[in-house]
């Protein structure tokens, strides 16, 4: 269902649109607990990538990603342990 919120939102919404970005993010996090672990950190960079643009450094949206984005990939660097 949230891959089509997304695909949706990729068809009418500007890609830097908040509405879009937390959609993007929401799916993500659902790879993420899914077991997905590299389609969510692509799909966070991506992200994190476009509200670097979009908000300022200190934006909460912002740092929000960036922090589960820096989780996503240390979780995954401790599992190859």
């Amino acid at each position: 269902l949230l891959e089509s919120v997304v695909a949706i939102e990729a068809e009418v919404l500007a890609e830097d649109h908040p509405d879009r970005l937390a959609s993007q993010h929401a799916l993500a996090g659902a790879y993420y607990a899914n077991g997905e672990t590299k389609r969510a950190i692509e799909l966070m960079e991506y992200v994190v990538l476009v509200k670097a643009h979009v908000f300022r450094a200190d934006h909460p949206s912002r740092l929000v990603s960036g922090n589960v984005l820096r989780d996503m990939r240390a979780k995954r660097t401790e599992s190859l342990y």
